[in-house]
C-alpha cells in the first residue's frame, strides 16, 4: 500500500522457484549449498550466461564476464532496498 516496497512470502512453491532454486543452489559449492537459509535468483542473469555457454559450445570462442558482486549468494540484498542502505 502506499507505494511501499513489501517482501511476502508465497503460500506454496512458486513455478521460478521450481526451476531455478535447484540450478542455483547447484553453481555453489557444496557446504556453502549445504548452509544457505536464503538465496536471492536473477532468472534473467541465469538465462544469459546459460545463452552466452551454450553458443560458446556450439560456435568456439570465449567470454570475459566480470561480475562486481560479492563472492557467494546475496541473501539480503531485496532487505538493503527496502531499508535504503
Amino acid at each position: 500500500s502506499g507505494g511501499a516496497l513489501r517482501l511476502v512470502l508465497s503460500p506454496s512453491t512458486t513455478p521460478a522457484a521450481t526451476l531455478l532454486v535447484q540450478r542455483r543452489l547447484a553453481g555453489l559449492p557444496p557446504a556453502l549449498a549445504d548452509s544457505c537459509e536464503a538465496l536471492e535468483i536473477g532468472a534473467h542473469s541465469m538465462a544469459l550466461a546459460e545463452g552466452l555457454a551454450l553458443r560458446i559450445g556450439r560456435q568456439g570462442g570465449a567470454a570475459l564476464i566480470i561480475d562486481y558482486g560479492k563472492d557467494g549468494p546475496y541473501t539480503d540484498s531485496l532487505m538493503a532496498i527496502k531499508g535504503h542502505q
